[in-house]
């Protein structure tokens, strides 16, 4: 069985970006798919976006640094950019 796309969307107060990111592995924890996407520049800035409560997914705050994405999801990471 092949990996779904996560797709994910990012909102700044500037403008609204979609992504689609391909799985190339069963999943993808998300500290690391912020940084893939080139939303966070380092581990440490993807963990502030989300312990900050920046990063939603599927409409709802994610507090989980390793939160693993194996399908279709919306992700929403709002920037003070």
């Amino acid at each position: 069985m092949q990996p779904a796309p996560v797709a994910v969307v990012k909102v700044s107060q500037f403008k609204i970006t979609m992504q689609t990111f391909e799985l190339k592995a069963e999943f993808i924890p998300l500290n690391q798919l912020l940084k893939a996407l080139g939303w966070a520049e380092t581990g440490g800035h993807a963990h502030e976006l989300i312990d900050s409560g920046y990063v939603s997914v599927d409409g709802d705050v994610e507090t989980q640094r390793r939160k693993k994405f194996a399908q279709v999801c919306w992700s929403t990471v709002k920037t003070k950019r």
